[in-house]
């Protein structure tokens, strides 16, 4: 942590006094590189590192799970692979909602809060665990519609539904 008095950073122990360093009264000081203590919190970590390691997988996962619906619907397998493509796909697809499901479990049962947590901190570990429960319901929805796409994508071949 550096201070800044008159343009001149101050140099000294850390008990050194004001006076000896001509600091009056009134006088203004600004502080640079001060330690980030909200980005040393055992929570607030905690959550980046799930974010991090997990969060990003789901992603991932639900990105090829479109990919390859995508790739069904297109229609260049003969008509039995597509069938077998799609039950093999829709399993996929409800796998990746059980594991959502999961993670927004263990978030939920994350102590990211302790007694020793200072107010502010507090909210910003809330937000953050909010903001991840909330990207992962917003990819629980969007797989929702990717399953009823697919199974109406399998109806559709099964002769339930004309096109």
């Amino acid at each position: 942590m550096k201070l800044l008095h008159r343009g001149k950073f101050l140099q000294g122990e850390a008990d050194v006094s004001l006076s000896t360093i001509n600091f009056k009264e009134n006088d203004k000081i600004i502080v640079m590189g001060g330690k980030n203590a909200m980005a040393d919190d055992a929570g607030f970590k905690m959550l980046m590192q799930y974010e991090k390691h997990n969060l990003s997988n789901l992603q991932k996962t639900y990105d090829v799970n479109l990919k390859d619906v995508a790739d069904l619907e297109r229609g260049f397998l003969e008509k039995p692979k597509q069938v077998e493509m799609g039950k093999k796909l829709e399993k996929k697809v409800k796998f990746f909602n059980e594991e959502a499901e999961r993670h927004l479990e263990t978030l939920d049962g994350m102590n990211i809060i302790t007694d020793a947590t200072p107010d502010n901190q507090a909210k910003r570990n809330r937000e953050k665990r909010k903001t991840l429960i909330n990207g992962i319901q917003t990819l629980l929805n969007q797989n929702d519609a990717l399953l009823r796409r697919l199974e109406q994508y399998m109806s559709i071949l099964n002769g339930d539904i004309l096109e």
